[in-house]
């Protein structure tokens, strides 16, 4: 079943949902959040029913067919916030750009709320903020400064380097 929704994502991180083209429903959660942090959202991914919405406090999953925040991720070092610019899902695991760094989970994880089941990536990649994760033809791909990594399934390897210039996705 398709969630036919439209994801409209504001400023001060209001969320509205325009359904079937026709319905609009709003979810105020990120923004009535109380937090000292900022709430932006920095990207929307989306899995089947699920919108995966990267935020500056950790990762918030939307229901797209009950239409309500199913879940969030806080999976900042040591079960803080940290900033999640891009979440992406390729062969059964979770990959986030986090400011720490990449970090992994395996998407059937029974808890991904809990930090301690992401992994920060150190094969091949260094852990330095990650401005974007994305994937093409079944490899995912992450972005930092001035270079670019791709994950075989195993490890990252460098794709991609040019000194003094930021990568920009």
């Amino acid at each position: 079943a398709s969630a036919k929704t439209l994801i409209v994502a504001y400023e001060n991180s209001n969320l509205d949902l325009l359904v079937n083209g026709e319905n609009i429903y709003n979810l105020p959660d990120i923004k009535n959040k109380i937090t000292s942090s900022s709430k932006n959202i920095n990207d929307i991914f989306v899995y089947g029913n699920f919108a995966y919405l990267s935020t500056d406090i950790g990762v918030a999953v939307l229901d797209l067919v009950k239409r309500e925040i199913k879940s969030t991720y806080v999976i900042g070092n040591n079960g803080g916030n940290v900033v999640v610019n891009g979440v992406v899902i390729n062969n059964g695991k979770i990959f986030a750009a986090t400011a720490e760094g990449v970090k992994v989970a395996p998407l059937n994880s029974p808890n991904l709320q809990n930090y301690t089941f992401w992994t920060l990536q150190t094969a091949g990649i260094s852990p330095q903020p990650t401005d974007f994760i994305g994937r093409s033809q079944n490899s995912v791909f992450a972005s930092m400064r001035d270079s670019i990594f791709r994950y075989d399934g195993n490890a990252w390897s460098l794709v991609y380097s040019i000194p003094v210039w930021d990568v920009k996705a």
